[in-house]
């Protein structure tokens, strides 16, 4: 299933864009307010006074591609969660391309500390939509398995 925002598309393992299209593992994305370079604090403040928009720029990073697309303030929400989304992912697939580059099993301290914290960080990402239920379920089953 394809997610879409902005223009831009995670398919699978290719992040797309009307400027091209690559890899999704090791993508990066961001989302941060557009000014002049040096004042992102005077720029923040845009989106304090009343009657002003601000503008934000979703940027995803990726091996040999940047795609950068400007945004509205309002829209600042759903494009965090799309970042947020897109990151989890491209660590997924980060980690799946590149089998046994995980911590060996000695790096995790015995107990269930480690197990537990990735639990809470998984039901808040499917808390706040960047995972649906079942990504949660599946990513909870690798963990307790």
């Amino acid at each position: 299933m394809a997610d879409e925002f902005a223009g831009i598309t995670v398919d699978g393992g290719t992040v797309s864009h009307k400027d091209g299209s690559g890899p999704l593992a090791g993508a990066k994305a961001t989302v941060e307010p557009v000014g002049e370079v040096g004042e992102p604090k005077r720029t923040f403040r845009l989106f304090k006074r009343k009657g002003e928009g601000g503008k934000l720029a979703l940027t995803v990073t990726g091996d040999g591609y940047t795609f950068v697309e400007t945004l509205d303030a309002p829209n600042g929400k759903a494009a965090r969660k799309f970042a947020d989304r897109i990151n989890f992912l491209s660590s997924e697939a980060t980690s799946n391309a590149t089998p046994g580059s995980g911590p060996p099993t000695e790096a995790i301290p015995p107990g269930r500390g480690s197990i537990a914290s990735e639990l809470r960080r998984l039901a808040g990402l499917r808390d706040t939509g960047v995972l649906s239920s079942d990504d949660y379920e599946a990513e909870k089953a690798k963990l307790l398995h």
